[in-house]
């Protein structure tokens, strides 16, 4: 039952456009930001580690479903999970970096952003990334070239929206919202939208 559940998550394309299967990995972003702000509890740490492994198997489950989509079974199973725990690594060092202050020689134009970047990736990469990959593999294109030309495809695309077109839609967009009577709630009254960000 569990198995066809997991293959249910992983392989579902409604389930991947409300992002049900990234749930686990969000919950661990936000218990790992609690405990960088020095609010976590020991629940919280059981939660981590729960999240963790709930990741883990879902980014295998996933690794399983394509495998058997695409009918290719030479790759590593643990290549992406092993991807997934370098990743986490150097977000803990960013982390650490930051509070110690000593981020702040990163801090240039390009670190900017490509930190700016990062929101883009994640929303173009399956999307695009993943049906740009399915063309160049039905079309003979070899594995491994096939995923350095979406990697450079989908990170060029992330920066055009990154650096050009959310700075152009941003203004537009903000004097839009605002003309809708929103209700908000009053403990984020008066609260103003961080400038620059996304």
């Amino acid at each position: 039952m569990l198995g066809d559940l997991g293959s249910f998550v992983a392989g579902n394309r409604w389930v991947d456009l409300v992002l049900l299967r990234h749930g686990c990995e969000f919950a661990l972003g936000m218990l790992l930001w609690r405990r960088f702000r020095g609010r976590a509890d020991g629940l919280d740490v059981a939660g981590m580690v729960l999240f963790l492994g709930a990741s883990l198997v879902q980014i295998l489950r996933t690794g399983e479903v394509l495998a058997w989509s695409t009918r290719s079974n030479d790759g590593d199973p643990y290549a992406a999970p092993l991807l997934f725990l370098i990743a986490l690594a150097g977000l803990l060092f960013a982390l650490r970096l930051h509070r110690t202050g000593r981020d702040r020689a990163w801090s240039g134009t390009t670190v900017r952003t490509l930190g700016l970047m990062t929101y883009p990736l994640y929303l173009v990469h399956q999307a695009a990334g993943g049906y740009l990959m399915s063309f160049l593999h039905h079309h003979g294109v070899p594995r491994f070239a096939a995923l350095a030309i979406v990697l450079a495809g989908v990170l060029v695309l992330s920066a055009v929206v990154a650096t050009a077109l959310e700075p152009r839609l941003r203004r537009p967009l903000r004097a839009l919202l605002e003309r809708v009577p929103w209700r908000r709630a009053p403990a984020f009254a008066g609260v103003r939208p961080a400038r620059g960000g996304g």
